[in-house]
């Protein structure tokens, strides 16, 4: 279990570098984003007025799984940020 674990920590490690130098270098600059001390999930705060839930679905429509945040507020009020999984 031990050898498994840590070949999975270091295939998220490299997917997680990876997917933080592609929102770098193509993501506008003016959304934020947390940068990743550990788990699977970075945090997109878009600027105000965008919903998320139009940018899940143009994504689903390119095969590309992302999550609006608004489920993760307890009064589902924040429409403009993103959870994305790498």
């Amino acid at each position: 279990m031990e050898e498994h674990i840590k070949k999975i920590k270091a295939v998220y490690k490299t997917k997680c570098i990876e997917m933080m130098h592609s929102m770098k270098e193509f993501f506008p600059k003016n959304l934020s984003y947390s940068e990743p001390e550990g788990g699977l999930f970075i945090w997109v705060e878009l600027p105000e007025g965008i919903d998320s839930t139009h940018i899940f679905t143009e994504c689903l429509k390119n095969n590309v799984a992302c999550v609006p945040g608004t489920p993760f507020f307890p009064n589902g009020t924040q429409k403009n940020t993103l959870r994305l999984n790498y």
